[in-house]
């Protein structure tokens, strides 16, 4: 599983609202206190023995390793916030000795690192496999156990009380556990070989309770690992299913076209070439094309397969490219793969445990389609043979960690490698539109070429009448390394229209949206704010790599939809500790004066203002807009360190149609500009 088909807990939204909490203080939307990780270099509390700390060549990431004994042979490990502390626990199915389900407490809240306690132990005997979502109705999160013999027991949140048994076909492999049907409520598919073919059971939740299995054939061979990912433009969550058949080995690829209950289709074959025994699939977007590609696992060699969505108008079967296989430098009978971005340069890197050779490997993504693999990173040590992993953030410092567990332990069962990147955040904010509530005047909006190009007829601007309309904006220069960005869009949608739909993220002139939703799916309640975080959007779906790669933001909206006002926060990782600059409006009024503070600035640093439309088209004003033509520089250099501020007058030109403010400040090193260290803010206005 990939760490964004997995879904992000509550946890990591809190450390991101801290985040943005920054970033609305650095616009002047809101006071502040000091930012986590900008500015400053976050501190490592070295609570656990700090074992193996590597770093990735261009990369500021290492792992402060440790391990926890768990008393026995582990099959998977697995995440999910049991006590909704904000920190998830992890889960261990043990293949020998009591054969259960182990919950380790995150003790996260307590020592602000990846640390565990033993909680419970369940379902003795044949426990497989564990998953944590709500099925019993509480509101709170239960946990799922897969067992060989043929059943999923539930045990209800938060004491973990004995609760719903259904039972599965025979031979269950794995289990997912998520709302697919979109419907409000978790489902519960478990995938099974029964007499060598391959076939799932969905456990449809009705509103009230798990229903009894329906059984799914999908193909013949065995079924070894099992995914979600997204493959089509809709915000459904699809599947990916390894098989193994005689020698070798295929994808398959499900299409989600659920309708009141999960409902799946055939999508695409990926051959796997022989010699292949599949061992773990990750689903990614991994070339920042918008789409999720694959990767595979092969007992049999120690290679990772890549195979990439080719992205383009959507067909189905989708033509994938086929598999090639990526080597791993030292590895032998690799066994699991996941995806995260552990470097946080905004692309997904995969990391691939090894049964063979005992050992855990980081390929990193230098992104936007680059090859994987060149660069690799060893992690050490691992205490055991590896069969299964899991990624998280465990510690809420915003970075995905990881969770290695398997067989033959030397005093240990499950290895922690805590991401203990020390990288500074920076904030970035864009705005387009007018909070005017839909009134005085309407203010332009600048869909991109391509967008004007799939969707044939007139655009409207913010605040337009609704009524069979098109509304597109291109939020453009973005930056490339992007670690999280939040999108708001306040808008009067027509829920009781199926044909109202917002899509993101165009990826050409093909006309394929990286993300899509009908609107009364978004925003059931009609009119209002909706608020979308685009690494992780309804379904699972991270577009932040596409976004990374395009440098743009593409907002669709149509067909009775009245748009207010959109808003673009973004964080990146800066390439070193840099000043903070903060940028104050009430709003912007041309003629009147805004602040500009610099904060924790060595000596001699250059802001630079730039006006005019050749940063793009984003309109302000109090009422319609203004704009300065051509664009002008304003650089100003403060010469001292600490904390220095500018009054900056904004021009008042009559007759012009637009203003933009883009705000940027480097370092200065006499005598040459250093123009690798950009700081904190940028603001387009």
């Amino acid at each position: 599983m990939s760490w964004f088909e997995a879904g992000r807990s509550s946890r990591f939204d809190t450390a991101r609202a801290r985040r943005e909490d920054c970033c609305k203080g650095l616009s002047g939307r809101g006071d502040s206190g000091p930012c986590p990780g900008m500015g400053t270099t976050r501190t490592l509390f070295h609570l656990l023995t700090p074992l193996g700390l590597v770093t990735a060549a261009a990369a500021q990431t290492g792992f402060v390793a440790s391990s926890v004994v768990t008393g026995a042979d582990a099959l998977t490990i697995r995440t999910g916030d049991l006590d909704e502390d904000g920190f998830p626990e992890a889960l261990v199915a043990h293949g020998n000795g009591p054969k259960d389900a182990l919950v380790l407490r995150n003790t996260a809240i307590l020592s602000a690192a990846c640390t565990f306690q033993s909680w419970t132990r369940v379902a003795p005997g044949d426990a497989i496999e564990c998953a944590v979502a709500d099925v019993e109705g509480s509101s709170a999160p239960d946990l799922i156990v897969l067992r060989s013999s043929g059943s999923i027991d539930v045990f209800v949140g938060p004491v973990l009380t004995p609760g719903t048994s259904l039972a599965t076909s025979t031979a269950p492999i794995s289990l997912l556990a998520r709302d697919f049907d979109r419907d409000g409520d978790n489902d519960v598919l478990v995938l099974h070989a029964n007499g060598g073919n391959t076939s799932y059971d969905t456990f449809v939740h009705n509103g009230l309770a798990l229903q009894p299995a329906v059984t799914v054939a999908v193909g013949t061979g065995i079924p070894t690992a099992w995914t979600t990912g997204h493959f089509d433009p809709s915000s459904r969550t699809d599947l990916a299913i390894t098989i193994h058949d005689g020698s070798g080995g295929r994808v398959e690829l499900l299409q989600n076209v659920s309708i009141a209950t999960p409902q799946f289709q055939s999508l695409a074959t990926i051959p796997l070439a022989s010699p292949f025994l599949p061992t773990g699939i990750a689903a990614a977007d991994l070339d920042g094309n918008g789409h999720d590609d694959v990767a595979v696992t092969n007992a049999l060699s120690p290679v990772v397969a890549l195979a990439y969505h080719p992205g383009g108008p959507f067909t189905a079967p989708v033509p994938f490219s086929p598999a090639t296989n990526v080597p791993i430098a030292g590895g032998a009978a690799p066994s699991a793969v996941v995806g995260a971005d552990f470097d946080g340069n905004g692309y997904v890197d995969l990391a691939v445990s090894c049964h063979g050779s005992a050992s855990v490997h980081a390929l990193w993504n230098p992104g936007c389609g680059q090859l994987i693999g060149p660069n690799q990173t060893l992690l050490t040590p691992v205490t055991m043979q590896p069969v299964s992993l899991a990624v998280a953030d465990l510690d809420g410092d915003d970075d995905p960690d990881l969770l290695a567990a398997g067989q033959g332990a030397q005093g240990a069962n499950v290895d922690v490698f805590c991401n203990a990147r020390t990288d500074d955040h920076c904030c970035h904010e864009m705005y387009a539109g007018i909070a005017d509530s839909y009134g005085g005047g309407t203010e332009t909006a600048c869909p991109s070429a391509a967008m004007v190009a799939l969707h044939p007829g007139p655009f409207v601007d913010f605040d337009s009448p609704a009524w069979d309309i098109r509304f597109g904006h291109t939020f453009t220069g973005l930056p490339a390394n992007i670690r999280s960005a939040r999108l708001v869009i306040r808008m009067q949608p027509n829920v009781s229209s199926s044909t109202d739909s917002l899509s993101l993220s165009l990826d050409g002139p093909s006309g394929f949206y990286g993300f899509g939703a009908r609107l009364w799916e978004l925003l059931p309640g009609g009119n209002g704010t909706l608020t979308l975080d685009l690494g992780n959007l309804p379904g699972g779906k991270n577009l932040l790599p596409m976004l990374s790669c395009q440098r743009k933001l593409d907002v669709y909206l149509q067909d009775d939809t009245q748009v207010d006002w959109m808003e673009l926060h973004l964080t990146e990782v800066c390439p070193g500790s840099n000043p903070t600059l903060a940028f104050t409006h009430t709003p912007l009024i041309p003629g009147q004066t805004s602040q500009y503070t610099l904060t924790g600035t060595p000596s001699h640093v250059l802001a630079a203002y730039v006006f005019g439309s050749a940063l793009g088209c984003v309109p302000l004003g109090s009422s319609g807009s203004l704009c300065v033509e051509p664009a002008h520089i304003l650089i100003f250099d403060f010469p001292s360190g600490g904390v220095s501020t500018l009054d900056l007058p904004i021009p008042n030109s009559p007759g012009l149609l637009c203003l933009n403010l883009h705000c940027q400040g480097t370092m200065l090193a006499p005598p040459t500009l250093d123009t690798s260290c950009t700081i904190s803010a940028y603001v387009t206005n």
